[in-house]
């Protein structure tokens, strides 16, 4: 919105400067003084005080003899014309490339279509055929769960029961979010594979550990589907997600982040689908890291 209100302002200007080197083009071919382009001056900025604007440049305008100050050689290219569409376009150009940054900037910032909504694993699959009466679907409603700091961004949540699964998207920036981590860390290298490891724990003190992994990258954005294998899922316990950095999974991590997953006091949607679906997401397992907060 803020960017639209400088374009906005930044278009009226530059209207209000061509308009005006035109008619100082203008003037000039059809013989006006300098004195008399100062009156004009001096009657535009008084009526744009007022708030006239584009109204303050007809005004001011009608001082002067349409037929030698406007009047125009038909089939005739002057320099005014070549200065007006010059920044005419220049001004179109510009506009463009700003909206066009910004659509590319959100597309590449958007989930993959295939980590948006419940992803159909072997497991959930097998689950539906086992008990297809009693296999739901729990939509938790989470859309942008983002720190404070920006660093991860939690989306498109869901928990199936039958299947002991949890599933959520992390998303988060490849420069800046590695940029803080190597500042934290004093890296001197930037760090390859997967960098973090996410932990699942509920408020009656269960943690879990085990997940299976679909990555997926676009520029400046890294994408993770997460599905939490093996929970016990109770609906009356709050869950929460952890993101932690795989070199140190600790109470005292640098760079560690939480986010309420599930929240038992909140109305949750929940679906029974008919059938089973698919998908054609490769997952991998969790990579190996040593965690201080599980050692017995």
């Amino acid at each position: 919105m803020f960017l639209l209100i400088i374009l906005e302002i930044g278009a009226k200007v530059w209207y209000t400067f061509c308009t005006v080197v035109k008619y100082f083009v203008k003037s000039r071919r059809a013989g006006s003084n300098e004195a008399e382009f100062r009156v004009f001056i001096l009657c535009f900025a008084a009526n744009y005080k007022k708030g006239a604007r584009r109204t303050a440049l007809y005004k001011c305008m009608d001082m002067y003899d349409d037929d030698e100050v406007y009047e125009e050689d038909e089939g005739k290219l002057s320099v005014g014309k070549i200065i007006k569409k010059c920044f005419k376009w220049i001004a179109i150009l510009i506009i463009v490339l700003v909206y066009a940054v910004i659509f590319v900037r959100l597309y590449f910032r958007g989930v993959p279509g295939d980590f948006k909504g419940f992803t159909w694993t072997d497991g959930a699959v097998a689950a539906f055929a086992s008990d297809p009466e009693n296999f739901e679907i729990i939509d938790i409603g989470l859309t942008e769960a983002i720190d404070d700091d920006g660093l991860y961004e939690i989306s498109n949540a869901y928990i199936c029961p039958s299947a002991g699964e949890v599933q959520l998207t992390v998303q988060y920036n490849s420069r800046s979010t590695i940029n803080t981590l190597m500042q934290l860390y004093s890296l001197t290298e930037r760090p390859t594979g997967e960098v973090f490891v996410y932990i699942l724990r509920g408020d009656d003190g269960s943690v879990y550990t085990d997940y299976q992994f679909s990555a997926k990258s676009r520029p400046m954005n890294e994408f993770r589907r997460i599905i939490f294998t093996g929970v016990e899922f109770d609906p009356e316990v709050q869950y929460d997600v952890e993101v932690y950095y795989g070199g140190d999974v600790s109470e005292e991590s640098l760079i560690s982040r939480f986010f309420t997953l599930y929240d038992n006091e909140k109305d949750n949607l929940i679906t029974k689908p008919d059938k089973a679906g698919s998908t054609n997401l490769d997952f991998s397992s969790q990579p190996a890291y040593i965690s201080k907060l599980t050692e017995e």
